[in-house]
């Protein structure tokens, strides 16, 4: 049996999963309880993880009903999951500066005048989700 990780260790660990920025599994839930799940890229900015997706998606109505995500990351035998709370959610047209940092640290390029309306970062809604509950990293 493999020995378990120290709380900290764990807590290194999964900071250490957000710093590298990637793809998560989003997952929120309409108010009759029906799960929906998406993966998305997400940008850890130190304090928030923020995501995006399009203002008229399901997940964005979830969130912003429910204001509950679940995220996941990693392998199935070493995954992260945070439950999570929105406490922002802003178009991306009008947060520049939030837009601007995941749009760089995801890879994507942010939307001008000339392509608005694509599906890049100021066609999208981000969200910065935090208050996490639960943060635990699980191996088996």
């Amino acid at each position: 049996m493999t020995e378990l990780r120290t709380v900290e260790a764990r807590k290194a660990e999964v900071l250490a999963a957000l710093e590298r920025q990637g793809d998560l599994w989003l997952a929120t839930g309409d108010s009759a309880g029906r799960p929906h799940l998406i993966a998305v890229s997400a940008w850890w900015d130190g304090t928030d993880l923020v995501v995006a997706t399009t203002a008229g998606s399901r997940t964005a109505a979830n969130l912003a009903a429910g204001r509950n995500a679940r995220l996941a990351a990693g392998a199935t035998n070493d995954v992260v999951m945070i439950d999570a709370r929105v406490v922002e959610s802003t178009p991306a047209t009008q947060a520049a500066e939030v837009a601007d940092g995941f749009a760089i640290a995801v890879g994507w390029i942010r939307a001008t005048s000339a392509t608005a309306g694509t599906s890049t970062g100021c066609a999208r809604r981000a969200y910065r989700p935090i208050e996490a509950t639960t943060s635990s990293k699980v191996g088996m």
